[in-house]
């Protein structure tokens, strides 16, 4: 899976460039979408039943999905990456979590989220405010892109299902799919640039990036670390467990505020 996680690379090579002379989406979508086609290219056929069996669908409509998805996923983790500490400390949970769900069952994956781990371990010392260090658009594209991969070649071999990897993302999907929705629906420009997701609203309101991060680890740890498990021990339910986890912390990121104008 080498060539697969490869695929990254041009993901991080576009969030480098962009971070010296911004690139238009128009430059960024395309090459975002052929990185994400390549490895699910290289990923070979989606395997069946993917949703769980609760959702019967074409191959290729299954493919075309995961590849949105991919996209999203890297956009979403940038979107995340608003203060300090954030962005890096859910690398952490979700590498720990899927490392220790992969002990025994996938050494060679294991060790590749171990990797990840120390790598992102020694930026945070960094990133703690006063920060010295920031990740920019070339750490959050790839790490959101790469774990994205990581989910895919566990669901693809059989060892986790790519719904574990859901509900370990589960905060930053539902902070920013909400705060998408909310802003669609006022009338905004999706590539408008903007400071109302949920964290920080949170981050303006508490005066502290490290209580937001405390705040949504605490999150992760007490309610989708138990739900992704409970995706891991009966797989066959990992859709329905996917939107009971995300639905309420969506509820939760729109009484915080998510997609709503700063105040004045």
């Amino acid at each position: 899976y080498t060539l697969v996680l490869a695929c990254a690379l041009p993901v991080a090579m576009v969030g480098f460039i962009d971070d010296f002379k911004a690139l238009p989406v128009r430059i960024r979508l395309p090459l975002h979408l052929i990185s994400a086609a390549s490895a699910l290219w290289l990923l070979g056929p989606v395997p069946e039943p993917f949703f769980s069996g609760w959702l019967v669908m074409p191959n290729w409509l299954q493919a075309l999905i995961l590849m949105l998805a991919l996209v999203w996923l890297l956009n979403l983790y940038n979107f995340m990456d608003g203060i300090d500490t954030l962005a890096a400390a859910q690398c952490l949970f979700v590498c720990a979590a899927a490392g220790l769900m992969l002990w025994r069952l996938d050494d060679s994956l294991m060790l590749v989220c171990a990797a990840l781990f120390a790598a992102t371990l020694g930026f945070l010392y960094w990133n703690v405010p006063p920060a010295r260090l920031f990740m920019g658009d070339v750490g959050s594209t790839f790490l959101g892109f790469f774990l994205g991969l990581l989910g895919l070649i566990t669901h693809f071999n059989g060892v986790l299902s790519v719904w574990v990897w859901v509900l370990l993302m589960a905060t930053f999907i539902a902070d920013t799919t909400l705060t998408l929705l909310r802003r669609l629906l006022a009338g905004h420009s999706i590539t408008e640039g903007h400071s109302t997701h949920a964290y920080q609203h949170l981050s303006r309101r508490w005066g502290s990036h490290l209580r937001v991060t405390a705040a949504y680890m605490m999150v992760n740890v007490l309610w989708s670390l138990p739900l992704a498990w409970l995706a891991l021990t009966r797989p066959e339910y990992g859709v329905l467990f996917a939107i009971s986890g995300i639905v309420p912390l969506m509820i939760v990121a729109a009484l915080l505020g998510a997609g709503n104008r700063e105040r004045q």
